[in-house]
């Protein structure tokens, strides 16, 4: 009888086994799945480009317990390659590297050609020329998320009449929240495809971020504030940069072609008003009479530190709810010359 019994009961552990694992790719291919992955991706588009009257805190919330409840216990490859590089994405956008390249990597050990694992990799690439070449690297005719994403990046880079024709023909195919972000660099690129451009003369005065080389140069244009250096110093642009970098203007991790936040704008500006008032010894001015930071999402220990209670304390810069300075924002053109007028009016 006993050996009757054992096969029956392993047969049927090892068929229950099999339903579970049909059980577990069915369930995370479902179509109410990937619509839940959707709805993650566009909070996780919205926390990136911030659009007037977004609850940032409340959001990225809700995309973190949204992520939390994932089935990553399925073994449906195409779902954990999605799921994954949505995590990388907002691991990313909370400042931790490590864990959005781990993310990533988890993505692209499941699938390295889904079209989410592509984008989230250009995504965190900072740099927007290496971005570029890794999605060209790809044949992205059926993927319209990865074309308004290099659209974006052409826009950018001056290549204004590419830019809105990957622009057009993506957005029909895509949810509105992609037009709802992209549509004003894609008017902006249309009324300026005809003009000749040169290298990344993308029009500051506009609600697109600017890159760390063009506020520099909108610093030298609009104002004095750094002919002290500039002039002392006698220097072509593409030596003054490295020459900011180590006078504290800017951090040494930051390329000229990174986009600027508001970290790097607090930091840059703060320097250039320690130079206005000829106070080098302000430059860590608050950080030593601190035992923890008085901002929700800047640590004590965070380079900007000194720099972001300067330039809120002088109302050149604020907390915008009053807790959180937000310093992974993307700054725009237009938010800078606005901040770098109140400065040059102190």
């Amino acid at each position: 009888m006993k050996k009757i019994i054992l096969p029956v009961a392993l047969l049927t552990i090892l068929l229950s086994c099999t339903s579970l694992q049909d059980d577990l790719v069915h369930q995370s291919s479902s179509p109410e799945v990937f619509l839940e992955l959707q709805e993650i991706e566009n909070d996780l588009l919205l926390l990136t480009y911030p659009q007037e009257g977004t609850d940032l805190p409340n959001l990225f919330q809700r995309v973190n317990e949204t992520l939390d409840n994932q089935q990553e216990n399925s073994l449906n490859r195409q779902y954990l390659a999605n799921l994954y590089s949505l995590r990388s994405w907002a691991a990313w956008l909370s400042k931790d590297n490590n864990s959005a390249k781990s993310w990533l990597d988890k993505a692209m050990e499941q699938d390295s050609r889904e079209e989410r694992v592509i984008l989230v990799q250009a995504i965190i690439t900072e740099d927007i020329q290496k971005a570029l070449e890794g999605i060209e690297q790809v044949e992205i005719q059926d993927f319209y998320r990865l074309q308004v994403y290099k659209a974006w990046l052409l826009y950018h880079l001056g290549q204004y009449g590419e830019a809105v024709t990957l622009y057009d023909k993506a957005f029909t195919e895509l949810p509105p929240i992609y037009g709802q972000i992209f549509h004003e660099s894609r008017d902006l690129a249309w009324q300026l495809k005809d003009q000749e451009i040169l290298g990344n003369a993308v029009d500051y005065l506009s609600d697109a971020p600017i890159l760390m080389e063009e506020m520099v140069k909108r610093t030298l244009q609009e104002s004095i504030l750094l002919d002290g250096i500039s002039r002392q110093n006698g220097l072509p642009f593409r030596q003054l940069y490295p020459l900011l970098q180590q006078r504290g203007f800017i951090l040494e991790n930051k390329p000229s072609q990174r986009q600027v936040d508001r970290g790097d704008a607090a930091l840059f500006l703060w320097m250039l008003f320690i130079e206005k008032e000829n106070h080098p010894e302000w430059q860590y001015k608050y950080s030593p009479h601190f035992d923890e930071s008085p901002i929700e999402d800047l640590p004590l220990d965070s380079p900007y530190f000194d720099a972001v209670l300067g330039c809120v304390e002088r109302e050149l810069m604020s907390l915008p709810d009053g807790s959180y300075f937000y310093p992974g924002l993307l700054l725009s053109g237009l938010d800078y010359l606005e901040m770098l007028n109140r400065l040059k009016n102190y």
